[in-house]
């Protein structure tokens, strides 16, 4: 049986070594609204039971219906800032998929410093 961080690892092709702060954060699944439209994920209903349909254009994972509210994404197992893994992350979101911690110019992203931030962890992740 494969662990989370093994999962992560496997399926993303990332080398742990350069991006640890990614599997030890979880800040940006705890902290931000995670939906989606469905025209963009059309395997969601593999997400089963994590999800909270309100329409075709909000497709909410379980824990992420609200900004800030304290709670996790569903999917997210672990313990926030320690160790973390995407428990769907084969089949998660579009959204999150898109979401990067560092952006193209090569800065951190400042959403990801802000979610970082509220939850007491470096912002810049290192």
């Amino acid at each position: 049986m494969w662990s989370l961080l093994e999962r992560f690892f496997l399926y993303s092709n990332l080398d742990p070594k350069k991006f640890p702060e990614c599997v030890d954060c979880g800040a940006c699944c705890s902290y931000f609204k995670v939906y989606f439209k469905e025209e963009n994920n059309p395997d969601y209903k593999k997400l089963g039971d994590k999800i909270f349909f309100v329409s075709k254009d909000k497709i909410f994972m379980k824990g992420r219906e609200n900004f800030n509210s304290g709670t996790k994404c569903v999917a997210l197992g672990g313990e926030i800032g320690k160790k973390v893994g995407c428990t769907v992350y084969e089949d998660r979101p579009d959204v999150c998929r898109k979401y990067d911690r560092v952006l193209e110019n090569g800065k951190i992203n400042p959403r990801c410093a802000q979610a970082r931030k509220a939850y007491g962890l470096n912002p810049t992740g290192y």
